[in-house]
């Protein structure tokens, strides 16, 4: 049942293998202060996707430089009563891969595909398959959350589609609980929930581009 991913729920943890005591599953980066699975889904690893989609910036349609390197925009969320953006994310389904929930969560944040039926829906489809086609993989593994407890976490499985060359994603519909969405550009001006950012800093890095992001990566 734990550290397994029979009947389709993947409850192995990419950080390691975790004990089990009472029953319950222990969290592999030791205690929060909170006990039970609380906001969370499942009892140990909660799967989920950041999807980082990106597009080099430009202004008068010239790319935008800043200390001789290029900047990145990416698509961007912002939850209703949140004033800091987020990255499109959601929870990977039972028995439902990686790239497809990559796929789901960024049409249902981002493009309102509960709200389309038909053609218009298909070809929303079409499009969030060639956007996010391929990716590189920037982080698999344990996030820092305020919903971890000792016993329920998060995992996440960061991966960027950088989008080289039009036609790139517009026409946005925020979904559910999510008031805003669009093209944000990562300069020094960025407005990012804090636990995204060493996120950003390592796409940043991946491809050449400026990095707005001080510090050290966190993970």
């Amino acid at each position: 049942y734990f550290n397994d991913d029979k009947g389709g729920v993947n409850r192995v943890s990419n950080v390691s293998e975790y004990a089990i005591v009472d029953g319950k599953p222990l969290n592999p980066k030791g205690r929060t202060g909170l006990t039970g699975r609380g906001e969370l889904e499942r009892w140990g690893p909660n799967h989920i996707t950041l999807s980082l989609i990106s597009r080099w910036a430009k202004k008068d349609n010239k790319l935008v430089v800043i200390n001789n390197l290029r900047v990145l925009e990416i698509i961007a969320i912002r939850h209703t009563g949140n004033k800091m953006r987020d990255l499109p994310n959601g929870y990977i389904d039972i028995s439902e891969s990686v790239s497809s929930a990559h796929k789901r969560n960024f049409l249902e944040n981002a493009m309102g595909i509960g709200e389309t039926s038909g053609v218009e829906r298909l070809k929303l489809i079409q499009q969030t398959d060639r956007w996010m086609q391929s990716g590189i993989i920037l982080y698999k593994g344990y996030f820092d959350d305020a919903r971890n407890t000792d016993n329920a976490w998060i995992e996440v499985h960061a991966v960027n589609y950088h989008q080289e060359d039009p036609p790139y994603p517009e026409n946005f519909e925020p979904g559910d609980f999510i008031e805003e969405v669009g093209w944000m550009v990562l300069d020094d001006k960025t407005s990012m929930t804090r636990n995204n950012l060493w996120i950003l800093k390592k796409m940043c890095i991946h491809l050449g581009a400026y990095n707005p992001y001080k510090g050290e990566v966190l993970i």
